[in-house]
């Protein structure tokens, strides 16, 4: 999902609510919190400072993503740039919601006050699953497998 502000004249506040650890970098002075979440952060040699840096940069974000061989989510973030994507088969869940003037990203479904959504609360039920990106809050939806969220507010440089 693409979140055009372009068009819409939108600007978003992001926050982002992890039970995980942010570290942060610098890009061409801008200043990135990032969450990598992995499953085998004892055997991988990924960069991911390298990698935060070419998702950033680069259009093609997509082919540095697919040569990852792991289970993982990923949240990049500043004031006015956000990108969140899960791995292949969705091994660690990310929630989002967004409004009129914010983007919220979670991973812990434990925070949320459940306003109960009726049909995923049925399908739960019956299947033992819920179908696409509806969970049981009718607030928050969740990323499916390969998705992401791409928000960038174009600013040069956002610490000026």
């Amino acid at each position: 999902m693409i979140i055009n502000q372009d068009s819409l004249h939108l600007k978003f506040d992001i926050e982002v609510k992890t039970s995980e650890k942010n570290d942060e970098t610098t890009i061409n002075g801008n200043k990135y919190k990032y969450i990598f979440k992995q499953s085998d952060q004892n055997f991988s040699k990924l960069n991911k400072k390298n990698l935060i840096k070419k998702i950033v940069l680069e259009d093609n974000f997509r082919n540095n993503l697919e040569k990852l061989d792991l289970n993982f989510y990923l949240i990049i973030w500043s004031k006015n740039f956000l990108f969140c994507t899960v791995d292949h088969i969705s091994s660690f869940q990310l929630l989002y919601k967004i409004t009129d003037k914010k983007i919220v990203i979670k991973d812990n479904l434990s925070e949320l006050n459940f306003v109960s959504n009726q049909f995923a609360r049925k399908t739960i039920i019956n299947s033992g699953y819920t179908l696409g990106a509806q969970t049981l809050s009718n607030s928050y939806k969740t990323l499916m497998p390969c998705e992401y969220i791409i928000y960038n507010n174009r600013i040069k440089n956002e610490n000026k």
